[in-house]
């Protein structure tokens, strides 16, 4: 630690001598465009961290190819920046000071709006920084969110872009991370969950096994039965005969 806080600090001296390097009030063409706060809070919230750090370093370098930064932009992106960082770190319940506390966070945090290169080590800094942080956690949290909503809407036949759309998260990332935390598709979670629901209900009622195939979201007859004899060994006529045979 003491070794990376030298070298960010020889950085330091060395930024007047930088070309990239900006000063207070120093004239600029204009007032810089801000960045998309829409898309990077959509990037923090799938963890795309990459392409979080790829859309902000390629601002920087758009905004400072066309002389539209000083240190007072600088400030400003910083600002807006640590919002949406701060924003993250709330809504996951991550304590900011247990990230953001040592010296290089510091001296990076100074450098910032001292040179376009200082801030877009900065927000890769900090980026990584989230990157690591609660990682199990907040993956855990989004597929619990995704399976609780399966659960309330199984009747629905939800496609990964419905998902996508529902949940502001790459279909790609949904159905990877799914599999990761359940061990199983998304398609075949809603085809067991239908079935168990299926189960109940031939148990519990004396609904005809049509009404229970429509009441579990699947409207053709026939392929529910296949579908309920792959999971169960059984047809739904033979389960529930079963089940009154076995009745005192």
């Amino acid at each position: 630690m003491a070794e990376e806080y030298r070298r960010l600090r020889k950085l330091l001296y060395d930024f007047p001598d930088r070309e990239d390097a900006v000063l207070s009030g120093a004239p600029f063409s204009g007032k810089a465009a801000g960045f998309d706060t829409e898309k990077l809070g959509l990037l923090l919230k799938s963890r795309e961290f990459q392409k979080a750090k790829e859309l902000l370093v390629d601002y920087l370098n758009n905004q400072a190819a066309f002389h539209t930064l000083n240190s007072e932009a600088l400030y400003g992106f910083q600002i807006d920046f640590l919002q949406m960082v701060y924003g993250y770190l709330q809504e996951k319940k991550i304590a900011a000071n247990e990230l953001f506390s040592d010296q290089s966070y510091h001296s990076l945090s100074y450098s910032s709006v001292l040179c376009v290169t200082g801030m877009k080590n900065y927000v890769v800094f900090m980026l990584e920084a989230l990157e690591t942080a609660g990682e199990d956690g907040a993956k855990a949290s989004i597929s619990q969110e995704i399976r609780q909503y399966l659960d309330s809407h199984l009747s629905e036949d939800l496609s990964r872009a419905d998902l996508s759309r529902i949940f502001f998260l790459n279909p790609d990332y949904i159905t990877k991370l799914f599999k990761e935390e359940t061990g199983d598709g998304i398609k075949n979670y809603v085809m067991k969950r239908r079935i168990e629901n299926a189960r109940n209900l031939l148990e519990q009622t004396d609904l005809p096994v049509g009404s229970i195939a429509d009441s579990v979201g699947y409207g053709n007859y026939s392929y529910f039965t296949r579908l309920f004899k792959k999971e169960t060994g059984l047809t739904p006529v033979e389960y529930r005969a079963n089940i009154k045979k076995d009745d005192p």
